[in-house]
């Protein structure tokens, strides 16, 4: 007996998605667009079963199903762009299209057909295209907050790197802080979550800060040339969408057609088509992009393919001072930076490296491939590959640090990203989507000296420093990747829409971190150097299980949700996901951990069910879809970066330790050895013999109860369209933290009381030099820590915006938004390991477990975004004109004490560079705050001079002058505001034989270029890339008892400059291109 078709199609699914049934699947956002309405005859009544199909003109791909008992029909799984017909038929009527329909991501475009009898003529409806964002700004699927980036923005608009996340600042509630990534909605910027045809694309292992694989080698995720369009979505209520509670960045990419298509294209800038400052012209600094796209068929209407390769060759200078350079001093004078040379080379035979202006060299590769089959049964099929490889040479200096080129690193990473998606409908309306997606990605990070790294103090806060890098003396990371989704929907009822799906990661890590394990020496002279004896000494030795740690981990998603359509006016989304996450490697048992604090590192918390229900809504407010209210609730559950989670495997008392020598470390330093196979595996007792052995290691802990990250999220929005074209929006978003994560450090005691300035203490003394007596749990861990990682829930955010938009003319388009809101934080956890999370996470004055929330290292309060395009109005020869204006408020940051080796640690918590400066009513009261004389270049700089000078500086502060007499609140300062505006202008030529050359300039920071003194990005000048800045440095301590006793501080004439803007976004570039269209 014949096989029915209906059958035979749902069969060839579920061969095509056997695995479903095996492991569970995953549900990854939307990749495609959908085609909607309702059918009627001349009378208005609903006819049933015609037949209804969506063609894309360019590929011939057709997409069908037949009208409901309703007349309503619904076709899920288009691909995004077009141009495509949608015809009806029925027999006993005419048939009737529509034409010219273009579909972005995630739209439903609905079109309604009133159907004449047989004999009337076949009618053709020619809609405008759909592709701009006015479009879809009033929408029926809009409900959160959303950003569409189109194919023409990608196009049109200025772009520094060609990279897709340039245009991220699109979104009004999207901000980047200096060196801290992309922050959607105030969050952490690792909180977002990248995915490219439904695939993850994010840097899951979470080291870099650009969110991408190879982050830290400044690598792309793809050619910009393969993307289609992409959204940036921060509350999408559908479920099928989540790992993440900052912002989902959700792309597809390009595919081929029935006609050969292509381009090639280069890109060019340097330090002659630049500002002439000497930051970009004492050493080289250029850029050079180039590449090719080609797409076609292989089978006209069944097969096409597209290729985009394209490479990278970069230059830029070195961040930070050295001897001769404008702006902020250098650590260490010239004269002085030439004796370390000359003592490395004459007599160690070693080479410090360069000294002057260096330039860090970035090449990058990127390859992408896609094939699209049509296959029988209103199914098609897409396989791509997505390959990146990318070197970062990297080198930076500090005001307080210089770095020999030595002391340079590079980045390396290779990534591969294979995905294959299987759409298929059914007649019914049915919809299935299918992804497999598995990703490679390989990082290793070799030093570029081969004898250990050196150290040399020239004075209270300047240090010199060559050699290898010490975290990357055995620093790789291997990671593989597989993930697989499935995402069914059938509409139920006239008035339901049910999805199903599921969506499952699983990860294989391997992660080497062998810090310190070529040696690390500290000199306090240039003396100690040349003689070879060091005040203090560092290696990481093996503790038994090696350097390698391997991290194996799941993350298993089910989900279901009902699209309601209450009315024509007002429709629900609601639904409920349900994340569990695993972890499948344990460390083993540490059993002094265990009688010391009662926790089992081997315990981690795996299996912990994670529950995110949404509803969200759309109301058309007038029912002539000019008026749109539109919002919702829900939770959102994100993945933490894995090394968060690693850090508990590497770190369980047998992987790495550490072994300390001198400077509050055991015994005395052994004597130089510039040989890195050969290094001292001992400390020396006072007679100079081996003490034996005494390496420390850090202890992570897991708590078993521990969630992933969180967050309940709130919007509301109100789409208005006047008569004259505008399209004004006002909405808001609410994040308030369930799951963040909070750092403590178990090893340290209950404090000993609270000092005269008000700040907690957890020393039992400190001596005369500043070095604090911690009150430990136990000694055995004194250097190391015992850090654990719970959760908390007292974060929260928030963002309004008003926005305008409108479309004047084909010619011309424009759009400006205004966001202000504000990010609190109990902590911000932006570094990769727990020692620097409990550090650095936030700065603090008061009790370690408090969990008192302060401003946010991601709180940009306020955002203005203005963007346009206009095309001169002659018919031939076009030349297009585009620009992107974005102001901020400046960076949040806050001032700190430091000091040398564990100096500088107010508290007394064991960690220093963290504890908030207590600002005097009068800082020349010896009462109020202590200086002592210092030396600087051979003068004599007495304590009197610095306190007038720090009671200046405080002066010159409103964040500091506003606290006198307190200890200033965490992130209370904020860099002044930074205005960016970025032009393009881009000349069409004619065309010969139906090729198209354009010529393009790009302008970046216009306004510098416009007057030397706009445009400038001013970060505090002390520590430009952190927002802690260390203003003063602890040397000693008075007696007494350890609440009454006060620190002695010097303060450097250098920290007075408050500012610095010599940084390269601070000034103009040019960049010239060309690009042959075919």
């Amino acid at each position: 007996m014949q096989m029915s078709r209906e059958l035979r199609k749902t069969l060839w699914v579920l061969v095509a998605s056997g695995v479903v049934g095996v492991s569970t699947l995953a549900a990854q956002g939307i990749t495609t667009a959908a085609v909607s309405g309702v059918v009627t005859d001349s009378v208005g009544q609903p006819v049933e079963s015609a037949q209804i199909q969506v063609t894309n003109q360019q590929t011939g791909v057709k997409s069908g199903s037949l009208t409901r008992a309703n007349g309503n029909f619904y076709i899920q799984g288009v691909e995004v762009g077009g141009p495509y017909v949608v015809t009806v038929r029925r027999l006993g009527f005419a048939p009737d299209s529509v034409t010219g329909v273009r579909l972005t991501l995630g739209q439903n475009f609905r079109v309604n057909f009133k159907l004449g009898t047989q004999a009337a003529q076949l009618s053709v409806v020619t809609v405008r295209a759909t592709s701009d964002t006015l479009s879809t700004q009033i929408s029926s699927s809009r409900r959160g907050v959303q950003t569409d980036i189109s194919d023409s923005a990608l196009r049109r608009l200025p772009t520094l790197n060609r990279n897709f996340t340039d245009f991220l600042s699109l979104t009004p509630q999207v901000t980047q802080a200096q060196n801290a990534g992309l922050s959607g909605g105030g969050q952490n910027n690792r909180f977002n979550n990248i995915q490219i045809d439904g695939a993850s694309e994010s840097d899951l292992f979470g080291l870099g800060t650009t969110g991408q694989p190879g982050g830290q080698a400044r690598g792309r995720s793809i050619s910009l040339e393969a993307v289609k369009e992409y959204q940036v979505l921060l509350s999408p209520f559908d479920v099928r969408q989540g790992n993440f509670t900052g912002a989902l960045i959700n792309a597809v990419t390009k595919s081929g057609t029935n006609e050969f298509h292509g381009s090639v294209y280069y890109y060019f800038r340097n330090q002659d088509l630049a500002a002439d400052v000497p930051l970009l012209r004492a050493s080289e600094f250029q850029q050079k992009q180039y590449g090719f796209s080609i797409g076609g068929p292989i089978v006209k209407d069944k097969i096409h393919f597209f290729v985009s390769p394209e490479w990278q060759d970069e230059a830029y200078p070195a961040p930070g001072p050295y001897p001769g350079s404008a702006g902020v001093a250098s650590a260490a004078d010239a004269a002085t930076i030439q004796r370390m040379t000359d003592i490395l080379r004459d007599s160690y035979g070693l080479d410090a490296g360069a000294a002057g202006a260096v330039s860090n060299k970035n090449p990058l590769t990127n390859v992408f491939a896609r094939l699209d089959f049509v296959l029988p049964y209103n199914s098609r099929l897409v396989i791509r590959d997505n390959y990146g490889k990318a070197e970062l040479d990297t080198l930076f200096r500090l005001p307080t640090s210089f770095r020999f080129g030595s002391n340079a690193y590079s980045f390396n990473n290779k990534k591969n990203a294979a995905v294959a998606q299987l759409f298929t409908n059914w007649n019914n309306g049915a919809n299935n989507e299918l992804f497999l997606g598995y990703t490679t990605i390989r990082d290793f990070r070799p030093p570029n000296a081969d004898y250990p790294s050196i150290t040399v103090n020239t004075g209270i806060t300047g240090t010199l420093i060559a050699g290898a890098e010490s975290n990357s003396q055995g620093n790789s990371l291997d990671q593989d990747i597989f993930e697989i989704t499935d995402n069914f929907t059938i509409p139920v009822g006239a008035k339901h829409r049910i999805s199903v799906g599921t969506h499952n990661e699983f990860y294989k890590m391997d992660n080497l971190f062998a810090r310190n394990s070529q040696g690390a020496y500290t000199f306090a002279s240039l003396d100690s150097l040349e003689a070879g004896n060091p005040n203090a000494y560092t290696i990481g030795l093996n503790l038994g299980q090696g350097f390698h740690s391997k991290f194996d981990a799941a993350n298993y998603s089910v989900y279901a949700e009902d699209q309601w359509t209450i009315n024509d006016r007002f429709n629900v989304l609601y639904g409920i996901r349900l994340d569990v996450p695993s972890i499948s490697s344990h460390p083993a048992t540490n059993q002094l951990i265990d009688s010391l604090f009662n926790r089992d590192t081997h315990e981690l918390p795996t299996g912990n069910v994670q529950w995110s229900p949404r509803v969200g809504f759309n109301w058309d407010v007038t029912g002539k879809q000019t008026d749109q209210l539109r919002g919702g609730v829900g939770v959102f559950q994100g993945r933490p970066a894995a090394v968060w989670l690693e850090n508990t495997i590497a770190n369980s008392g047998f992987g790495l330790g550490l072994l300390s020598c001198g400077a509050g470390g055991l015994g005395r330093a052994p004597a130089f050895n510039s040989d890195i196979n050969n290094q001292p595996q001992t400390c020396l007792d006072s007679a100079g013999s081996p003490i034996g052995a005494g390496a420390y290691s850090e202890v992570d802990l897991l708590n078993k109860k521990l969630k992933y990250p969180q967050t309940l999220r709130a919007t509301l929005g109100f789409d208005h369209q006047f008569s004259n074209g505008f399209v004004g929006t006002l909405e808001g978003i609410y994040t308030r933290g369930l799951n963040s994560f909070f750092y403590q450090n178990l090893n340290v005691g209950d404090p000993t009381g609270v000092d005269r300035f008000g700040r907690v203490i957890y020393a039992t003394s400190f001596a005369t030099n500043g070095t604090p007596t911690t009150n430990l749990v136990s000694k055995q861990f004194k250097a190391g820590g015992v850090y654990d990682v719970k959760n908390q829930s007292k974060d929260y955010s928030y963002q309004l915006t008003a926005q305008l938009k409108k479309r004047f003319s084909d010619a011309l388009e424009a759009s400006g938004a205004f966001t202000h809101g504000h990010s609190y934080t109990v902590s911000d956890v932006t570094s990769s390991t727990a020692a620097s999370n409990f550090r650095f996470g936030r700065e603090l004055a008061g009790n370690l477990l408090g969990e008192n929330t302060g401003i946010s290292q991601f709180d940009i309060p306020n955002k203005v975004l203005i963007a346009g395009t206009y095309t001169a109005p002659w018919k031939t020869w076009a030349t297009t004109f585009s620009m992107i204006y974005v102001g901020v408020s400046g960076i949040p940051f806050d001032y700190v004490a430091t000091g040398r080796g564990a100096v500088g640690d107010l508290n007394g918590d064991g960690v220093n560079g963290n504890d908030l400066l207590y600002v005097p009513r009068n800082a020349r009261d010896p009462s109020e705050m202590l200086f002592a004389n210092e030396i600087v270049n051979g003068q004599v700089i007495t304590a009197q001079t610095q306190a007038q000078l720090f009671e200046q500086f405080i002066d010159g502060q409103k964040c500091l002058s506003d606290h006198r007499g307190e200890i200033m609140p965490r992130n209370a300062c904020r860099s002044p505001w930074q205005n960016n505006m970025n032009v393009t202008v881009e000349q069409t030529l004619p065309s010969v034989m139906g090729k198209t050359l354009s010529l393009r300039l790009d302008v970046f920071n216009f306004l510098n270029m416009i007057d030397h003194d706009w445009g400038k990005v001013k970060l505090p000048s002390i520590s430009p890339s952190f927002n802690n800045q260390p203003l003063v440095t602890e040397v000693g301590q008075t007696t007494g008892d350890v609440l009454d006793t006060q620190p002695i501080f010097n303060f450097v004439p250098a920290s007075a400059v408050r500012w610095t803007s010599n940084v390269i976004p601070s000034y103009y570039q040019i960049q010239l291109s060309a690009r042959l269209g075919f």
